[in-house]
């Protein structure tokens, strides 16, 4: 089944209280002569029956050798219309540029640093650093459905990762995908095997959390 491009646009929510609607990127950047492999990923949510009206963003950019860095922010004020989000210390957008074709990203927050992969379960204590960025995603496949309600597509991202170190030019595989109603994916694999892990993280959500594992040659994302 060709996922239509009409697809790409906000969806009519229901009354159940899982309800949401969610895109999200993950990236995998390899290890380089001057840079160990890294992993960007983040995703946005709307949720129209929760609290009267949430959105949320998570994101965790995971580096090799270094502590993840990690946002979990689940009460954002819902938008209204785009995808783009505003509140204390947070602020991102993600432009469909092209449907099913070229996407952008924004980012300026504040983030945590953290040295257990489930601090964010426990005290959710951990260094504020800043986190920002502005990325590009271009398919470079059509995209593939997961179920009625989901799609996933293949592609790349390019773009300047910004952190307490400076500016960071990054390139990577991407895997883009986009979910509403009460399921969506269970796990979603970028690159090949993501064994041996060199970092992990797991980022609380509504109804369950994240958990992310990042090898040098693959990330992978399984909901709990």
């Amino acid at each position: 089944m060709r996922v239509d491009h009409t697809a790409e646009a906000r969806h009519e929510p229901t009354e159940a209280l899982e309800w949401e609607e969610s895109h999200r990127l993950d990236i995998l950047i390899a290890e380089t002569d001057v840079s160990p492999a890294s992993s960007v990923s983040f995703q946005i949510g709307r949720h129209p029956n929760r609290d009267g009206g949430v959105a949320s963003f998570l994101a965790a950019y995971m580096r090799k050798g270094e502590l993840p860095i990690v946002i979990s922010d689940l009460a954002v004020p819902l938008p209204a219309d785009r995808w783009e989000i505003r509140t204390s210390g947070l602020w991102a957008d993600h432009i469909c540029e092209t449907p099913m074709e070229h996407w952008s990203y924004g980012l300026e927050a504040f983030a945590l640093a953290i040295d257990r992969a489930d601090e964010l379960l426990l005290s959710g204590v951990g260094d504020r650093v800043p986190l920002g960025w502005e990325l590009e995603f271009e398919s470079t496949k059509e995209a593939a459905p997961l179920g009625a309600e989901a799609y996933l597509q293949t592609g790349t991202a390019h773009g300047l990762l910004l952190t307490a170190d400076g500016e960071l030019e990054i390139e990577g595989e991407a895997v883009r995908s986009h979910w509403w109603g009460t399921g969506g994916p269970i796990e979603l694999q970028t690159g090949g095997a993501h064994r041996p892990v060199h970092s992990r993280c797991v980022l609380p959500a509504h109804g369950g959390a994240w958990e992310q594992d990042a090898g040098s040659d693959g990330l992978r994302s399984r909901w709990v």
